[in-house]
């Protein structure tokens, strides 16, 4: 009996320095570190008293020509985050090449995802627009915009003011309607979503650090714009890509070779630099074909002045594309 007793006791004795043990180790591993939470800043103006935009907002142009668009937060019953919208009211006297800026460097974003909502009101020589980012000034940033009157989607970097487009699709965007459009940028990739649908990818190296944000209409593009969200990466893709060094390139519809597409040009150079002369005002440095998918496109460059502007034209039926 005693040694059964003392054999028991024994056990339990084993048992309690196991537990004391296992939670001694237990205590001593550092805990799990936990995921970085993405730190999402959304602008949505509801909290601001319709009227003028003001600091830390910089309303600017890019090629300013005249007095500068006015933009005001005004109230609007279809807003998507109700009461307020921010809204190019009166773009004044928006030459065609103007850049109407409203941004600020208060908001830097380097890597990570951008996305707006925003409305094409009204335009007669342009329309929508869409937002910037990486700005380093007025005249130096990327910029991805829908243009209804235009029926196309494009990414864009402006750099001393002149804009040079990276990608574009055509797209119907109806005007009066509400769409969103996000960027996603890692490094030098960038991809653009309209409505939640992937349509850009491209790539470029010319702004590599972070700069502010901000939204954009060009000319007489009156535009209403919510719900700018930004959310930096913390380290993984807002989209749970790969990294950049690992990611692959999204599959795309590959450009017709040029030589395929020449024969259809109804547009030689020579005629689409008189006509960008023409249309702008200027003299024609360049001109040049391009294959953008199965379109045939002519894209000429015109000196202002001492400022470059590039005017695009659909080389088979002579339609002005962009400028």
């Amino acid at each position: 009996m005693k040694r059964t007793l003392r054999t028991t006791t024994w056990v339990w004795m084993l048992l309690a320095w196991a537990c004391v043990t296992a939670a001694a180790a237990q205590a001593a591993e550092p805990p799990a570190e936990a995921s970085p939470a993405k730190r999402q800043t959304t602008v949505s103006f509801d909290s601001d008293s319709p009227g003028l935009v003001s600091t830390p907002w910089r309303l600017e142009g890019t090629n300013q020509a005249g007095p500068v668009a006015k933009w005001e937060v005004t109230a609007a019953q279809d807003a998507p985050s109700p009461p307020n919208v921010l809204a190019l009211s009166d773009p004044r006297e928006g030459a065609s090449a103007t850049f109407n800026l409203c941004w600020t460097d208060k908001l830097t974003f380097d890597n990570g995802r951008i996305e707006v909502k925003c409305k094409s009101v009204a335009g007669k020589e342009d329309q929508g627009g869409g937002p910037m980012w990486r700005a380093q000034n007025a005249n130096n940033y990327y910029i991805c915009r829908v243009n209804p009157l235009e029926g196309n989607f494009r990414v864009y970097c402006v750099k001393d003011g002149a804009r040079k487009m990276l990608d574009g699709t055509k797209v119907d965007s109806p005007v009066g309607q509400w769409h969103t459009i996000a960027i996603e940028q890692h490094g030098q990739r960038i991809r653009c979503f309209l409505n939640g649908q992937k349509l850009l990818d491209a790539r470029d190296s010319t702004f590599p650090t972070a700069g502010g944000v901000g939204v954009w209409t060009k000319a007489d593009a009156v535009t209403w714009f919510d719900d700018l969200v930004i959310t930096p990466d913390t380290g993984d893709s807002p989209t749970g890509d790969a990294p950049e060094a690992a990611a692959q390139p999204a599959a795309s519809t590959p450009d017709a070779p040029l030589h395929t597409l020449l024969p259809r040009a109804a547009l030689t150079l020579a005629d689409a630099i008189a006509r960008a002369e023409r249309h702008v005002g200027g003299v024609g440095v360049a001109a040049s074909y391009r294959a953008t998918g199965e379109t045939l496109t002519i894209t000429v460059t015109v000196l202002v002045g001492s400022t470059p502007r590039e005017v695009e034209y659909d080389a088979t039926t002579g339609a002005l594309l962009s400028e």
